[in-house]
């Protein structure tokens, strides 16, 4: 019964099922020792692929089968492991209640026979009948029950990483010493517990930044500025290379972690960098006036840079404690840092690319940032070295830049507005990387004091970045703004790549809750096939029985008139032997025929009792079996499977559908035949409560007529000429702005341009649907897209493209 993979098909079952019933047609005559059927009530319930076997041969176990709620949740409470527990209860309630996600999920694997289970009711999982016409069902249901089919296995647990929060107001008491307490128990720790140390002692020391011990004392702009310094140069030594940048080649270090600290420590940059600006309005400030200033300042430091650094610190330290030991010889473990420094495979997915892409731009942003602002050294009043080498590594920055925006959104699929962003920064980016070109160009061709003069006028007139007033700092002045800009990117494409990844990691976890939930429900599916089968074996066994007793009669009335055994009776115009006669339990074979077949034989004029009473207990056994499908059923509020008729949902829908469309086309001829052609089918309809109902019990709504599409279809068949799908697009997406913005005349004006062309819009399903099958999705309104073009309708005045860009510039100022 097995196909060359060793799995059970259908085609093996039912041949296996044949030689069965061929052997045990193998006998003597009805009523001898070898032929005598075994007791009802000594019938015990076949084995999983037994009974599997007798399904692939009896279409009568081939109907609906319904396992009731209960039974599924006393199946998941018993899960040995907690997280799928945990999932299949959440997933099962979601469904119960009609919500994401359903048993389609199973689509292209293992389970896939078994996605057309739905929830009926929200009480019962029903496997509809038409299931077993999909191919490989009995054997997804074998492996099953045989334990064969592969466990459902949950992702690991999405991280609850997240970015460091702005602060705008000191920590609580409580907070603040336990975040000193998780530091104070990881100082110890080798090759970083130095910077903690130095932290806890800033923190403790008699100055601006006093945090524990007291509070901060006034000092003046100088010793503040030493003060930053401290806490500066302790930040970016947590991240040297000879500390967490050391992790770099760590066959543990997960590459998640990783980039989560190394992009808060650009947070931290730039809130440095907010800190130092701050610091510059202090200048020329004498007396009070500069104690206040100081005090100001202070506060900042500390709330917006040195409380989040703590915690930073805490998140770092906590990590790398829990890691566990290793060295040169340590193979790389998926997903660490050391692999994904690697460059990609040529096996490598896109997405491995973009990740890995991601990672580089954000190490080499790290390295120019670090440099940029805490080296105040590089910047001379010439060109220097240090410059040198900060323009090389933006111009690699750069390169790295271009080639992930290429990749990204073919990787992590972007909304509207979240491209919007994007495109938004990345047109910021492009204006820096351009102006950065021509600095470095300048400065290569006037090394000397007339460069950095040049590049202060340069930015002057192209009004780039905030005024630059010394020319040995234009460099810096110049950077620090891109700097801040493309930490803004940063963060956009970490979040909306981490959010893809947690969504995928979601989708896994109900893919597997769903698989485990439809491995339970494939149990208690063969449970009811079993009692099924012994049911119809126990019925047909009864039948044997009764057989056997009126042939043993018949055999002693003839011995008694003096007839030969096994003779026909007088008036049986030499009838075929009881056995013969009767093929449904003999050479017909076995018990699935009593269910399957009348008799071969055609009935002789005077029919023997023996012979009426098989065919009596053949339709019990037929009862039996209806019997047992149905108390699976007992709490559902229709019986199994359509009653009488059996027309199908989908067909009763396309009658009513068609009798609408007649009545909205004034052809009640053809409305009045399809109402009878629904009658016939046992379906009544209610025209005031919009309700049609089967004779089972099953109802559905009239829809409306979809009067768009109507007049889409008149026009297709007029031969209307096509659209491409982007002047479908154009036209949609302008009538939902008009739309929006109450311009209903212009919204009409369009959906009867579009219905001309054939193309009629479904808002409930949200899409457009054009005759020739094409369809596409109603998208969501651009707000300012939808304003705009409101305006231009109403007749506004252009303006010029450079009056574009210097009111775009003058709103991002201003946000």
């Amino acid at each position: 019964a097995r196909d060359r993979r060793g799995r059970l098909s259908a085609e093996g079952m039912r041949d296996r099922g044949r030689r069965g019933q061929q052997d045990r047609g193998r006998g003597d005559v009805l009523g001898s020792k070898a032929e005598l059927p075994v007791e009802p009530q000594q019938l015990t319930a076949a084995k999983p692929r037994a009974v599997l076997e007798a399904v692939a041969i009896n279409p009568a176990l081939q109907r609906e089968h319904v396992v009731q709620r209960d039974l599924i949740e006393q199946a998941v409470a018993g899960t040995t492991h907690p997280r799928l527990r945990q999932k299949m209860g959440e997933t099962f309630s979601n469904m119960l209640q009609g919500k994401w996600p359903s048993f389609s999920l199973l689509e292209g694997g293992a389970l896939a026979p078994l996605s057309s289970l739905h929830i009926e009711g929200g009480e019962h999982v029903v496997l509809p009948e038409t299931a077993w016409s999909r191919e490989g069902l009995l054997s997804c249901l074998a492996e099953i029950a045989t334990g064969q089919a592969p466990a459902a296995e949950l992702p690991p647990d999405p991280s609850d990483d997240a970015l460091l929060q702005e602060m705008t107001v000191p920590m609580e008491t409580e907070a603040l010493h336990a975040t000193f307490e998780a530091l104070a128990t990881a100082s110890t720790a080798p090759h970083m517990g130095s910077v903690i140390r130095m932290l806890v002692q800033l923190a403790q020391l008699d100055g601006p930044l006093r945090m524990l011990g007291g509070p901060p004392s006034p000092c003046d702009l100088a010793t503040f500025s030493q003060h930053l310094s401290a806490l500066a140069n302790q930040l970016n030594t947590l991240h040297h290379p000879n500390f967490l940048g050391k992790e770099l080649q760590s066959p543990v270090f997960s590459r998640e972690k990783y980039e989560l600290f190394a992009l808060q420590h650009v947070q931290l940059l730039v809130w440095l960098q907010r800190v130092q600006q701050g610091l510059q309005g202090g200048v020329g400030k004498t007396g009070a006036d500069e104690q206040q200033f100081v005090v100001q300042i202070s506060h900042a430091a500390r709330v917006l840079l040195f409380q989040p650094m703590l915690l930073h610190s805490v998140g770092v330290m906590r990590y790398v404690v829990s890691l566990p030991a290793y060295d040169a010889s340590t193979p790389a473990e998926p997903g660490s840092i050391r692999a994904a420094m690697q460059y990609p495979a040529e096996t490598a997915t896109e997405a491995d690319r973009v990740e890995w892409l991601q990672l580089n731009l954000l190490l080499q942003f790290q390295t120019i940032y670090k440099e940029a602002l805490s080296n105040p050294a590089i910047y001379t009043p010439t060109y220097s070295p240090g410059e040198t080498l900060l323009f090389s590594g933006f111009c690699r920055l750069e390169e790295i830049y271009t080639h992930l925006i290429g990749r990204f959104a073919a990787s992590c699929p972007l909304t509207e507005q979240e491209q919007a962003v994007v495109t938004q920064l990345c047109h910021k980016l492009n204006q820096f990387f351009a102006d950065g070109k021509m600095i470095k160009t300048c400065l290569e061709q006037n090394p000397g004091v007339q460069g950095k003069q040049m590049i202060v006028q340069m930015l002057a007139q192209a009004r780039i970045g905030p005024e630059v007033k010394s020319p040995q700092y234009a460099v810096r002045d110049w950077i620090l703004p891109f700097m801040f800009n493309f930490t803004n990117l940063l963060k956009v494409l970490w979040t909306l790549w981490t959010h893809q990844q947690r969504r995928r990691r979601d989708d896994e976890a109900a893919r597997a809750a769903c698989e485990g939930l439809a491995r339970l429900v494939g149990e208690k599916i063969v449970e009811q096939l079993a009692d099924e089968e012994l049911a119809l074996r126990a019925a047909a066994a009864g039948s044997a029985k009764e057989v056997g007793a009126a042939h043993g009669a018949r055999r002693g009335s003839a011995e008694a008139d003096g007839t030969p055994a096994g003779s026909p009776p007088a008036g049986d115009g030499g009838a075929a032997p009881a056995r013969a006669a009767n093929g449904s339990l003999d050479g017909g074979g076995g018990w699935a025929s009593v269910v399957r077949r009348a008799p071969i034989e055609p009935p002789a004029q005077h029919a023997p009792v023996a012979k009426q009473r098989s065919q009596d207990a053949a339709v019990a056994a037929v009862a039996a079996a209806a019997a047992v499908a149905q108390a699976v059923a007992a709490k559902r509020a229709v019986a199994p499977g359509p009653v009488g008729v059996g027309a199908s949902d989908e067909a009763v829908r396309s009658l009513v559908a068609k009798r609408e469309q007649a009545r909205f086309s004034r052809d009640f001829d053809a409305a009045d035949r399809l109402r009878d052609q629904l009658s016939k089918l046992g379906v009544a309809l209610d025209d005031q409560a919009k309700s049609w109902r089967a004779a089972d019990g099953r109802t559905g709504p009239i829809t409306p007529v979809n009067v768009s599409e109507l007049h889409a279809l008149k026009a297709a068949r007029a031969g209307a000429a096509s659209l491409d799908e982007a002047e479908i697009t154009r036209l949609v997406r302008e009538r939902e702005q008009a739309r929006y913005t109450g311009d209903y005349k212009t919204a009409d004006r369009l959906r009867d341009q579009l219905e001309k062309h054939g193309v009629h819009l479904d808002a409930k399903e949200g899409k457009w649907q054009a005759a020739d099958g094409r369809s596409g999705p109603i998208l969501p309104v651009n707000i300012s897209a939808a304003h705009a073009q409101k305006a231009a309708r109403a007749g506004a005045p252009r303006i010029s493209e450079d009056e574009v860009q210097k009111i775009l510039v003058q709103r991002e100022q201003a946000r």
